[in-house]
C-alpha cells in the first residue's frame, strides 16, 4: 500500500501540531511507501525513506504558489501513491478530488472538529471515507464515518518520577482562544478563593491571530479577582517540553466543548494527571467509578470549582488509583503504537 498524506505541518517542535510528526513515522511503518505534502516543513527527524514535500509557507511563498506546488506534487508523485489521506484540511480534497478520481485513487479525510462549514460538507461528500477520533468529533454519522481513537506516544508521555509535582498545581495547556473557555476556569478559582482554597494555575499556550482581545480579557479577569499570585501565563512551549509540564502539575483541566477532542487531555492522562473535562465524549471514555469526580458541566463555574476542590483533597492512594486508570485508558484505546495499524485497516 502506497499512501499520499496531506497535512498542515511537519515540525516536531510545534506546540500544537508536533504530534503529527510522530503520526507520520508510525504510519510509514505499516505501509509500503509514504509520501507527505505539508503546507510548512520545520524541524524533522523522520526516516529518509519518507518523502516530505513542502508547499513553501516556511519560505514565504504566496497562496497562489502554494496551490501551484500542490498540483505539481500530486501530479509528480502520481505513481507513488494508491490512495490519498488528507488530515484536517478539507480544502485539499476540494482542490484535488477530480484529479484523484481520474486516476482511480481513493480519498480519505481525517477530521475531528465541531466546525461543519461548507468545505467540510463538500469534502465529506467527495471522500470515500471520513476518519475521526471519537463519534462526538464529527457531526455526521453513518457507514462512511469511522472512529479509530487518537495516537498518543504513551512511552514518551508517562510519569517521570524525577520531576516533582508542585503541590495543588493546575495546568491548562492549549491555544488561548474563546472556544477553550479559559475564562470559566479563572472564575472557578475566584470561587475557591472565597473558600480560602488557593491552587495555582499555569496557563500555557499561544494566542491565535484574532484572539488578542480574548487574551487581554483573561488577564483582566485575573486582576479583577486578585488572582495574580495564583495564575501565571507562560505562552507557548515546544512540543518536546509539554511532557515536563504535565509532570510538574497534578491536575490538568480542559474546558473545550463537545465536538473538540483535544490531544492534550489524553497526553495529560498518559502522564497520570488528574484530568478534569466537560466534553461529553468522556462520558463514554471514563469508567463510571471516576466519571462523576472528573466530569463537570460545560460552562458551569460552580460545578468546576466543586470538582477541583474534591480532587485536591483526595487521599493519596485514591489519587494514585485514578491516575493508573486514566493512563490505562490511553494505552488501550489511543496509543500511538497501535494507531498505524488501526488507520491502515480503514484504508483496506
Amino acid at each position: 500500500m502506497k499512501i499520499l498524506m496531506i497535512t498542515q505541518k511537519i515540525d516536531l517542535e510545534d506546540d500544537i501540531l508536533g504530534i503529527y510528526h510522530d503520526w507520520t513515522r508510525v504510519i510509514s511503518e505499516k505501509v509500503e511507501k509514504l509520501t507527505v505534502i505539508c503546507l510548512l516543513k520545520g524541524k524533522s527527524n523522520l526516516p529518509k525513506e519518507i518523502k516530505v514535500l513542502s508547499l513553501g509557507k516556511e519560505t514565504g511563498h504566496s497562496r497562489l504558489k502554494h496551490i501551484k506546488n500542490f498540483y505539481k506534487y500530486i501530479f509528480q508523485e502520481r505513481t507513488n501513491y494508491d490512495l490519498v489521506f488528507v488530515h484536517m484540511n478539507p480544502i485539499y480534497i476540494l482542490l484535488g478530488w477530480w484529479f484523484w478520481r481520474l486516476l482511480g485513487k481513493k480519498i480519505f479525510l481525517w477530521y475531528a472538529h465541531p466546525a461543519f462549514h461548507w468545505k467540510v460538507k463538500l469534502a465529506y461528500f467527495l471522500s470515500d471515507k471520513v476518519i475521526t477520533s471519537v463519534p462526538e468529533a464529527f457531526k455526521r454519522k453513518g457507514e462512511k464515518v469511522l472512529t479509530i481513537g487518537q495516537g498518543i506516544d504513551t512511552d514518551y508521555f508517562s510519569r517521570d518520577q524525577f520531576v516533582e509535582r508542585k503541590e495543588n498545581a493546575i495546568l491548562s495547556l492549549g491555544r488561548l482562544s474563546r472556544p477553550k473557555k479559559i475564562d470559566v476556569l479563572i472564575k472557578s478559582l475566584a470561587l475557591l478563593k472565597e473558600k480560602d482554597i488557593h491552587p495555582s494555575l499555569d496557563i500555557i499556550g499561544s494566542v491565535p491571530e484574532g484572539e488578542e482581545s480574548y487574551f487581554q480579557s483573561l488577564k483582566d479577569l485575573v486582576k479583577e479577582y486578585d488572582l495574580s499570585n495564583q495564575v501565571t501565563f507562560y505562552g507557548a512551549v515546544p512540543y518536546s517540553e509539554t511532557k515536563k509540564q504535565y509532570n510538574l502539575h497534578e491536575v490538568f483541566i480542559n474546558l473545550s466543548p463537545t465536538g473538540y477532542f483535544d490531544k492534550t487531555v489524553l497526553e495529560a492522562m498518559s502522564c497520570k494527571c488528574l484530568t478534569l473535562v466537560s466534553n461529553e465524549a468522556y462520558k463514554h471514555i471514563f469508567p463510571s467509578g471516576i466519571l462523576s469526580l472528573l466530569f463537570f458541566r460545560q460552562n458551569d463555574i460552580k460545578d468546576l470549582a466543586q470538582k477541583i476542590e474534591k480532587v485536591l483533597i483526595l487521599p493519596q492512594e485514591k489519587k494514585r488509583n485514578i491516575q493508573r486508570i486514566l493512563r490505562s485508558i490511553v494505552i488501550k484505546k489511543h496509543s500511538l503504537f497501535t494507531f498505524g495499524e488501526r488507520l491502515v485497516k480503514v484504508f483496506l
